[in-house]
């Protein structure tokens, strides 16, 4: 009889217990319910007019300021079929596009823990504006755009670039930008079917759309510093470097501000480096392939198989890296060619700072 009792006593408090837990878990959903239809009910839509059609955006807040967040506006056409590998190729116009989602990241291999489990996709030119301006016609705010670090090959989580914190306190409009990575960003073949450099024209391009429209988010095209750490800070010198940004009279910033990388990181055998990608993509039937049948061969293949054979190229020896292709770099970019007439000299002086992050690039970065 006690025994009895003593496990009714039990299933009761167990029973009890499930009860509690489940009251709260009940309310927690409720709660949760209750909190998302009250930020539906007060969430905003903003909308705004650039060259290629009508955005729409949302308006969050922070510390009583209002922030837009227009996220994922094209800069360039999707690169991929008869694109993948080519230079980005500017969009096409449309009527009314919802920018209220960050789109995938571009493809990368799983090495970076912060971004396991995002969408990739190889349709990832897209850019995001954040800004805090009230007025947009008439202000005049200046532009931060920012260009994302990873050796080339990878990023970092999208929600570490934010400007919902940064744009209603600095009074700023800031821009992030994404670009093509490892060989879809990087391969070259040194000639006019797979030139190479992708992944900085691809930066170019998102420069040159922030020139020609970062004034419909209050921005100040004739004041844009771009900026980035380690593998951006690299790009930001190429793009400050190449005749492909403008003139000293009509460039497509002002300043740039980078935190590491230096501009020697670029890769004077992509011919070598091609090769042995051909191989991993068992595109290399015999030597003697031409370059528009590898490049035919390349478009067979997956984003999933051309991201592990670039990942197994790349592997120590960080390979997918800007060329010099005549038209972006047109030399090397050494000390000696530093501050010449011409396409390293075009673009100075103009305002910079400098920086750096401890042990960047290595294991305890």
């Amino acid at each position: 009889m006690f025994a009895t009792r003593l496990t009714v006593t039990r299933n009761c408090y167990t029973f009890s217990s499930n009860v509690k837990n489940f009251v709260i878990v009940l309310r927690t959903a409720i709660c949760s319910i209750e909190l998302f239809i009250f930020s539906l009910a007060f969430s905003e839509s903003v909308e705004t007019r650039v060259n290629d059609g009508l955005i729409v955006g949302n308006r969050d807040y922070y510390q009583g300021k209002s922030v837009d967040e227009y996220l994922g506006i094209p800069f360039a056409q999707p690169p991929v079929e008869n694109l993948r590998f080519k230079s980005p190729q500017k969009p096409d116009p449309w009527t009314v596009l919802e920018t209220q989602k960050k789109k995938p990241l571009c493809a990368q291999p799983d090495v970076n823990i912060s971004c396991w489990g995002l969408p990739q996709s190889e349709d990832c030119l897209y850019v995001d504006v954040y800004t805090a301006s009230e007025n947009y016609e008439t202000d005049a705010k200046p532009v931060l755009v920012w260009i994302h670090g990873g050796s080339f090959t990878g990023d970092w989580h999208p929600d570490w670039y934010t400007g919902k914190y940064l744009c209603p306190t600095a009074d700023v409009v800031l821009v992030v930008v994404n670009y093509r990575l490892g060989a879809l960003g990087f391969l070259s073949l040194q000639d006019n079917v797979i030139a190479g450099n992708m992944g900085v024209r691809d930066q170019n391009m998102a420069l040159e759309w922030v020139h020609d429209n970062i004034g419909k988010f209050g921005g100040d095209p004739d004041n844009v510093t771009i900026f980035g750490q380690s593998a951006g800070a690299i790009s930001v010198k190429f793009q400050a470097n190449s005749p492909m940004s403008g003139t000293r009279e009509n460039p497509l910033f002002k300043r740039v501000a980078v935190v590491s990388g230096q501009m020697m990181t670029w890769n004077p055998e992509p011919l070598e480096v091609a090769q042995s990608f051909a191989q991993h993509t068992r595109c290399l039937t015999d030597f003697n392939i031409s370059s528009r049948r590898f490049l035919d061969c390349l478009k067979t293949k997956t984003t999933e198989e051309l991201v592990a054979a670039s990942d197994r190229e790349n592997i120590a020896k960080f390979l997918w890296t800007p060329v010099i292709d005549g038209e972006f770099l047109l030399d090397s970019p050494t000390k000696e060619n530093m501050g010449k007439p011409g396409p390293f000299g075009s673009l100075r002086p103009f305002p910079n700072v400098y920086n750096r992050r401890n042990r960047d690039g290595s294991c305890k970065h």
